[in-house]
Order: structure tokens, then sequence, then C-alpha cells
């Protein structure tokens, strides 16, 4: 899984050099246990992941959908057809409603009738999510596992650090992938290819990649977090209680329509 925060992040946050890499192993390890420990006691995805689930019809409300998730980017739904996306509305609490007098269809059960397919997650700001990074600088197709980037260990244009950082979700077209390693020297990456539900495709020179941000929050959660298991490893189940209640904060509450 990519991190909510990055290894860079984490080496920051806790005072060491930028070439001091002898704990990665260890800072890597802290970062994943929290991204898992956020995700199953918040029960929300903080990563975006495309996917198609599979949804009840309620015969007394047969015009209003509950969502078993947060959603993003609807990008399609379908009953006994495919229902145009134009007449779905959003309603607080991810629910759909479907408007001009239709009602979700269903022919053998109402159980698992509707198909949703979107991208999932959440974010506090969606539009935003995803910053410019660097440009492809040659094809690729969709079984390489090495991207060849402009600056690979450039900064950004916020100046928040380097551009592609270890753990980090990136972007080209419609792939979503997970950044392994840099190489500053020749200005490589190294990911693992269409993550989060996405499929990997070939991609032409000059394609535009950019970086998924989680919300600032949750990012800093994640650093928090990870700072505790690493300097507390035999201990970690007892969070303090200023980061317990930052995940409740952050829990999933579903809200009926």
């Amino acid at each position: 899984m990519n991190t909510f925060a990055t290894l860079y992040a984490l080496r920051e946050h806790l005072g060491f050099g930028v070439d001091d890499t002898n704990e990665d192993r260890r800072l890597l390890m802290a970062l994943l246990a929290a991204t898992s420990h956020i995700e199953r006691t918040t029960h929300r995805r903080f990563s975006p992941y495309r996917a198609t689930l599979l949804h009840d019809i309620d015969p007394a409300q047969p015009t209003i959908m509950d969502l078993k998730d947060d959603l993003l980017t609807l990008i399609a739904i379908e009953d006994t057809e495919s229902i145009d996306i134009e007449d779905v509305l959003l309603l607080p609490g991810d629910s759909l409603r479907l408007q001009s007098g239709e009602s979700f269809q269903y022919e053998a059960s109402p159980l698992q009738a509707v198909a949703i397919t979107a991208l999932w997650g959440w974010h506090d700001d969606w539009g935003h999510a995803w910053q410019t990074a660097d440009t492809l600088q040659s094809t690729i197709t969709s079984s390489s596992s090495t991207l060849t980037v402009a600056d690979a260990d450039g900064n950004t244009s916020q100046e928040s650090g380097p551009r592609f950082q270890v753990g980090q979700l990136i972007r080209i077209e419609e792939e979503y992938m997970r950044v392994l390693k840099l190489n500053a020297t020749n200005n490589t990456i190294t990911v693992v290819r269409g993550v989060n539900g996405t499929q990997p495709a070939s991609h032409a020179t000059s394609a535009v990649i950019t970086v998924y941000r989680p919300a600032a929050d949750v990012e800093m959660l994640c650093l928090q977090m990870a700072t505790w298991f690493y300097r507390q490893p035999d201990d970690a189940s007892k969070l303090p209680q200023a980061i317990t209640n930052q995940l409740l904060a952050l829990r999933r509450v579903r809200i009926k329509a």
C-alpha cells in the first residue's frame, strides 16, 4: 500500500539528516503500520481507489441508494441497465438519489442489484488532491516498472521537498502507481504499476505525472502515529490520547438520508 506520509517526511519530522537512511527499514514499517491502523480504526480509505461495488436496493426507498464507501468521483452506475449519471444526485451522508422520477430496478433480488463504479475514498479537498510533478521523458509500456522523468529529486512548486518520494501514490492519465525507489543520477523512479484498482497501460512521452497529497490532517496524523510506533515498538498499542482523539474525529459516520 502507499503510505499517508512519506519516508522523506518522516525523516524530516524526526529530525534526521537528508542522507541519514540507516533507519529507513524501521521507519517504513512504522509508516505502513500507521497507515493500516488509521484505515482500520476510522473505517475509511484515505487513498483513492477505483472499484465496482455492488449495492442493495431498499424496496421501501427505491430512489435512494446508501453507499458502501466514501465517494470521490462517480464513473458509472447500472441496475438492470445503465443509468445516466446526470440523473444521479449525491446526498449528504454518502447516499445517491435518482432524479426525474426514476427508481432503482432489479430482476430476481434487490440484494447486490446495483453496480456502482467509482473512485472511492475520503479527501477534504478532492479537487486539489493531485499535484503536477513532472512529465515522462520516454514512452513506457504497460509492463515497464521504471519511469524516466525530467528531475527525479527536484523540488515541488510549493517548496515542500522532493517532488517524488518513496511511498507516494502517483498518477499518469487513468493509471495509479506507487513509488518504490528513486535514482537522482539517472532521473528514474521505480514504481508498482496499476495499483488501487487501476490497470497498467502504455503512456507516451510528455505524459503528465501527478502526485497524490492526502488531506493535511491525515498526513500529519500518520507522521505522529509512525513516530510513536518507531519510538515505542514494544508498546505500540498504547497510543497517546491526542492521537486517539484525532482518529475518532476522522471516523466514517453514516447519516441516514
